[in-house]
């Protein structure tokens, strides 16, 4: 069976609906779409959705100003390698500040092969992607862990 953005998101909402039973101690919301969310949220209390919506609207603009693809591509994309590293974040239960580092490669790496088996044909382009996706993302989070929480 091909590989299509339809199926990948349908798979990605009913991992992310199933969830909660790999870890039921997560905070609300903790289904923030990044390795490093569910352990940021634990680690400020702030809400987790207010850590996803960001990542998720950056990571979009990237890929598509690096020309993954167009607009809604890049956002399926984006939801979709996200949704995966989130279900990693989850189960690896990391803790911030030691797993920060950890949570950017594993980022980097899960989302890399995310975007890969959405653009086969373009390979390096998918990994120089989720590379600048990941470390644009990461800095924008641990510049506001520094500044907001004194990280």
């Amino acid at each position: 069976m091909p590989f299509h953005a339809g199926n990948a998101l349908l798979t990605s909402a009913l991992l992310l609906a199933l969830a909660p039973a790999l870890d039921p101690n997560l905070p609300p919301l903790a289904l923030a779409f990044d390795v490093a969310i569910d352990p940021v949220a634990r680690y400020t209390g702030v809400n987790a959705l207010f850590l996803f919506l960001p990542i998720l609207v950056l990571e979009t603009l990237v890929l598509w100003a690096l020309r993954w693809g167009n607009f809604v591509r890049a956002a399926t994309g984006a939801f979709v390698m996200n949704a995966v590293t989130t279900l990693a974040g989850a189960a690896l239960q990391l803790n911030i500040p030691d797993g920060f580092v950890l949570a950017l490669l594993l980022s980097i790496f899960i989302e890399g092969f995310i975007l890969m088996l959405f653009a086969r044909e373009r390979k390096l382009r998918s990994w120089v992607s989720a590379f600048a996706a990941n470390i644009l993302s990461y800095v924008v989070l641990f510049v506001s862990l520094v500044v907001l929480f004194r990280f």
